[in-house]
Order: C-alpha cells, then sequence, then structure tokens
C-alpha cells in the first residue's frame, strides 16, 4: 500500500514479513517518525492502492504495541478502510465537493460521503449480485417510466465502480417495475432474477392486474405467476427471498391492493399462498399451525381494499429486530411499518412515519451499524431514515429528489458486509452510493523532553478476502538531546 503523507510528517513503512504481491497490497517503504517534545502531536497519511480495484474492497487496521504502549506513547486506532470500486483511496466525497448539482444537493451526517454511481433515467427498484455463476457481478436496477408511457421499461446491469452500463432486459411498457429479488444459491426457485411488476397494461390476452416475471439466461424473460384481474386490481410490490430460520426457502410478496391478499407466500410453480388478508374474518386474523392456511380461491371477492403494504424486509439472523418479517405501509390506514410472523400473527411497529415509506433495507453491521434504513418521500423531496431496534427514528440522508409515488420501492440496497449503501433518486435520475467520506488517517504521538530509547509499535491491516494479515511497523524517533536533570535539593 502506497502513503500520501501530511506536509512536515515524514511517515515511511515497512512490512515485517513478506509476502506475494498484489493490486490491494504493494511493497511498502520503511516507516519512522520523530517524537517531538511537544505534547500530543498528529500524524496524517491517506491510503492509496497501487491501482484502482474493481470490486469494492474493506480493510480493517488496528494498532499494536511493540515497545510503545498506547495510551502513553501514542493513541490507539482502529477502524475500516472502504476503497469503493474504481477508487485507489477510501471513502468518498462530500455532496458538497461533487461537480454534479443534484448530488451537491444531498445532505449526510458528516463522517459520510456520496457519489454519483451511474446517471440513469428514471431508476427505481435495484438489488445487487455477488457470486452467481449465471448472472454477472453487480448492481441491477429497475427503470420505470411514466404512467402510460409507450417506452418499454428495462433492467439494467451497472459494473461496481459505474463504468459500465448495459440492458439486461427489456420488460413491457408500463410494468412498472418495483421490486427484485435474485434466488439464492441452492434455493429450490432455482437460478433466477425475480421482477415484481404492478402495472401491466392488460391489453394482452391472459394478463393479470399485476405479474412475477421471471429472467435467467436461457429462458430469457417469462410471465411466471400473477395476480388479480386484467387491468387489476392486484399491485405485487416487494418481493424477498427468505433467507434463514422459519423464512428459509419461501418467497414473500407484498401486495399493495389487496387482492388476493395483503402478503403472499409464492410457491415454487407459481402458486400463490395468502399468508395475510385484512379481508378475511376476524377469527382468521393469521395462520398457525392449528388453522387452515387460505389459497387464493378462499379469498374474498376482489376489490381495492386491504392494506397498501409496499415493501418487505427481514433482518439479519439473531438481529435484535427478531425473526419477524417486516412490512412497510401507505396511502390507506397509516404511513407506518408492521412486523408478522407465523405463529404470532401481524403487529404494528411504527406506527405514525412522517412520510410515505418507499422501501426497507437492513443494514448487516460494518459503517452502517445494524439497524433498519427506510426511504420516504415528502412530495417533493426524498429522505432516508434510520430506525433502531426500538423504534427510535433518526433523519440519515434528506435532499434527495424522491421517489416515484406508489410504484418505486426498493429504493435501497447494502454491500453484504453493511459498509457501502446504493441507493437510486428516481426524479434526479441519479444511482448513488455511500459510504464514509474520504479523510486521511490520524495517528497521535507523544512528545516530551527525555531522552529515552526509540520505540515501535504495528499497524495491523486485514482484508476478508485474505487470510493473513499486514503489519506494517512504525518506529518512534526520539529527538531528545539532553537528560534532564533532577531537581536540586534546598538548601536548608
Amino acid at each position: 500500500m502506497l502513503w500520501c503523507i501530511a506536509a512536515g510528517s515524514p511517515l515511511l513503512f515497512s512490512p515485517l514479513e513478506t509476502k506475494a504481491q498484489s493490486p490491494l497490497w504493494p511493497e511498502p517503504v520503511a516507516t519512522e517518525v520523530v517524537e517531538g517534545n511537544s505534547g500530543w502531536t498528529d500524524i496524517q497519511w491517506l491510503p492509496k492502492l497501487s491501482s484502482s480495484p474493481s470490486v469494492s474492497r474493506s480493510v480493517y487496521y488496528a494498532s499494536v504495541d511493540g515497545s510503545a504502549i498506547a495510551g502513553m506513547d501514542y493513541r490507539p486506532v482502529e477502524g475500516v478502510l472502504v476503497f469503493p470500486a474504481g477508487h485507489n483511496s477510501p471513502g468518498l466525497p462530500s455532496p458538497q465537493s461533487s461537480n454534479d448539482p443534484d448530488t451537491q444537493k444531498v445532505q449526510l451526517p458528516d463522517a459520510f460521503g456520496i457519489e454519483m454511481l451511474a446517471d440513469l433515467t428514471r431508476p427505481t427498484a435495484l438489488i445487487a449480485s455477488t457470486g452467481h455463476e449465471w448472472l454477472e457481478d453487480g448492481l441491477y436496477v429497475a427503470q420505470t417510466f411514466v404512467h402510460q408511457s409507450t417506452r418499454a421499461d428495462h433492467v439494467y446491469h451497472i459494473s461496481w465502480d459505474g463504468g459500465s452500463i448495459s440492458p439486461l432486459v427489456e420488460l413491457d411498457a408500463e410494468a412498472d417495475p418495483t421490486s427484485l429479488a435474485i434466488a439464492p444459491a441452492g434455493s429450490p426457485f432455482g437460478n433466477g432474477l425475480y421482477i415484481s411488476s404492478n402495472n401491466r397494461d392488460g391489453h394482452r390476452e391472459g394478463d393479470w392486474g399485476g405479474t412475477i416475471q421471471r429472467f435467467d439466461p436461457i429462458a430469457g424473460l417469462v410471465d411466471w405467476t400473477g395476480m388479480g384481474l386484467p387491468m387489476g386490481p392486484g399491485e405485487p410490490g416487494g418481493i424477498l427471498f427468505g433467507l434463514h430460520g422459519w423464512a428459509e426457502g419461501l418467497l414473500f410478496l407484498a401486495n399493495s391492493v389487496g387482492y388476493p391478499g395483503d402478503l403472499i407466500s409464492i410457491h415454487t410453480g407459481g402458486e400463490l399462498e395468502v399468508l395475510w388478508s385484512d379481508q378475511w374474518e376476524e377469527n382468521a386474523g393469521h395462520n398457525t399451525s392449528d388453522e387452515v392456511h387460505f389459497g387464493i380461491d378462499e379469498v374474498l371477492q376482489p376489490g381495492p381494499g386491504g392494506k397498501a403494504f409496499r415493501t418487505l424486509a427481514m433482518p439479519p439472523e439473531k438481529s435484535l429486530f427478531g425473526d419477524w418479517l417486516y412490512i412497510a405501509e401507505f396511502d390507506r390506514g397509516c404511513h407506518c411499518i408492521e412486523r408478522w410472523h407465523p405463529e404470532r400473527g401481524l403487529e404494528m411497529w411504527v406506527e405514525n412515519l412522517p412520510w410515505p415509506p418507499h422501501a426497507m433495507a437492513f443494514s448487516p453491521g460494518g459503517l452502517m451499524g445494524n439497524d433498519l434504513y427506510v426511504a420516504v418521500d415528502l412530495g417533493n423531496e426524498g429522505h432516508i431514515l434510520r430506525i433502531d431496534p426500538s423504534g427510535t427514528i433518526t433523519p440519515f440522508i434528506t435532499g434527495l429528489q424522491g421517489f416515484l409515488y406508489g410504484n418505486g420501492k426498493d429504493v435501497l440496497q447494502f454491500s453484504e458486509d453493511g459498509n457501502l449503501l446504493y441507493l437510486s433518486d428516481y426524479y434526479a435520475h441519479r444511482v448513488y452510493r455511500i459510504t464514509h467520506r474520504e479523510r486521511p488517517l490520524t495517528l497521535q504521538i507523544q512528545g516530551d523532553a527525555w531522552k529515552e530509547p526509540d520505540e515501535t509499535l504495528t499497524i495491523e491491516w486485514k482484508d476478508p478476502t485474505d487470510e493473513t494479515p499486514w503489519a506494517w511497523q512504525i518506529t518512534i524517533l526520539n529527538d531528545d538531546v539532553r537528560v534532564l536533570e533532577p531537581e536540586p535539593e534546598p538548601e536548608p
């Protein structure tokens, strides 16, 4: 790793071990820093890779004592550096330093930076793909044109560094894709990208009010299943694969119109099983092992009623949020977040969101913490809220142009380690990525006037893709030329 050093602070690094070089770990040089005698001194440096990675990298660092002691000779440091794909230095710029006018309007906490990854017309739902042999790694983003547009909607592939944007598949005009889901490895649903589209035009024989389409490289795009009647009602919203616990192997769907139900499980053959419908009688509020699972034919006649479920999210395993399925609702009844469990039923969680929720995503940890992030639309501006397990709401991002009302769902996606957030801003025609703000690292050295031996410490660097850490030694040079004499004894 190469280092840019702050003026007047000549830091040079030397590895304690030899290993095969890679673009992430170029050969560093020896490191020495003069102690000084003026108390704590800030030494700053900016890490740089020898080349820009094609995939974002997270590198974890921590100081380790040698002969130098943390708290006495230096202040310990630890953290993570995120090198976004296409960047050979860590972090992203502040919104104000961007050359893009729409990006400049975005407001973030001081610790975070933002960058436009792609300029794409009308982006809505997005999802990240990593390690699927049948699907190229990168970000997949749905494009949704305005109501009654004759232009075809699409799903686009965007490379991690934003250098490549290409159409994956063309959808019907007014397909209005609202959510994307990739079948996990080993899933009974097989290899497939599933696309929830909620406003089909209904002009072709056999059309449903809403459609779940399936794409794979062999079969292409097929109408897999659907709901409602031609021309509606039936507007599928968020679609989500369960990954652990009771939800593993299931495919969930939020239906925003209420027919055939509000919350649906889709079977591998495309059959629909209603998990929740507020059109049921009061004693059929939820399914348990002792109750009958309501199928498509047992639900009441179609109508526009029901809960306006829009999008779904499920927390990571062993999360403080529990093993619930979280559901965002707006338009009828409330702007709220509810949660459902097959044994505990449906309950209100956050009752009064200030604005309609368009997307939810749980961060798996990392820089973004272990919270639920919710995209809301104010009508003329989009915000991202951060909600902790107690339900406490904190604003995270403001100043976005906003999301497509009723359609623009699932606009949030985290990297697997929680260190990057991807976000589509419909009215700005932007796909953003967000991580910590670019900044130098700081090491504080304690200087004094005592003559003493030179001291050492190391900075350990760990890349999760490489089991062997790097340890780089820093030598603190003692620059004192005199030894303080003891105070003379007072004369009698």
